[in-house]
Order: C-alpha cells, then sequence, then structure tokens
C-alpha cells in the first residue's frame, strides 16, 4: 500500500451537451471491500445531470470481476464487452484489465470499440505505457 491510486474527473461540452468524464486506476494490493470503496468514490465523479458518463482507465480487473458487476449494476455498458481486446501486452495474451465503460443519460449516443496496437515513440524508441490502449469512438446524437 505504498502507491497512492486516483480518480479524477472533468466535463466537456460538446454543442450544448455536457458528458462527464472520470479516469481511474484501480489498487490491486488492497481487500475486494476497498476497491469497491474506490469504484463508488470514482462514481460520484459522475453523479449529476450529465448526458453522458464515460470512466476509463486501469481497473485491474478481469471482466466479469467484482468491478465489472458495480459497473454494470449502476447502469454502465463496457464498450469493449465480448470483444478479444486484451490490454496485457504479453505474447498470446486474452487478459484485458482496462476499461471503458459508457452510462447513457438524457441523450442517444452510439460508440464502437476500436483496437488499437502498443503506442510506440519511434524517435526514442519508447513504449508509452504498460498496457495495450483500448479506444471508444463516442457519438452524441
Amino acid at each position: 500500500k505504498t502507491r497512492v491510486r486516483v480518480a479524477f474527473g472533468c466535463t466537456i461540452t460538446i454543442g450544448e451537451v455536457e458528458v462527464r468524464l472520470i479516469n481511474l486506476h484501480l489498487d490491486t494490493r488492497i481487500n475486494a471491500i476497498e476497491r469497491m470503496m474506490q469504484i463508488q468514490c470514482a462514481l460520484a465523479l459522475g453523479d449529476g445531470n450529465y448526458k453522458a458518463v464515460i470512466v476509463a482507465g486501469d481497473f485491474n480487473s478481469k471482466p466479469l470481476s467484482k468491478p465489472d458487476e458495480k459497473m454494470v449494476s449502476e447502469g454502465y455498458l463496457d464498450s469493449h464487452s465480448g470483444l478479444n481486446n486484451p490490454t496485457v501486452p504479453i505474447p498470446n495474451s486474452t487478459a484485458r484489465i482496462d476499461y471503458i465503460y459508457i452510462k447513457k443519460g438524457k441523450t442517444n449516443l452510439s460508440y464502437s470499440a476500436i483496437p488499437l496496437s502498443m503506442p510506440y515513440y519511434d524517435d526514442l524508441k519508447l513504449h508509452l505505457s504498460d498496457h495495450l490502449p483500448c479506444k471508444t469512438e463516442v457519438i452524441l446524437k
């Protein structure tokens, strides 16, 4: 428990539509109850009259785990559900621990998951992350 994990939120306005964005990084070195508390605190950042709320980040959890069940029970949709888009960069990996969840508010929206490869900065010969990225395109209607 030496590192502090965070969640932060911001609101963006597209035209007249307010969308709440929340980014989080859940800790793996705490018990299940404490992890659920981390999620609850992060979700509180999305309380309000938003047209949509998007929660993304490193959940350090597999699909259908307790954090995933919590997100679904709160009305969030996993934008990569049912897709084989691993985010753990090991050979032949099928593991996904990073997510983009979307909760529709009082607007129609559509979304699609877009598989990506490892971000790499060629000039420095440096990987930009220890995870594979996930990307979702959201269209507000």
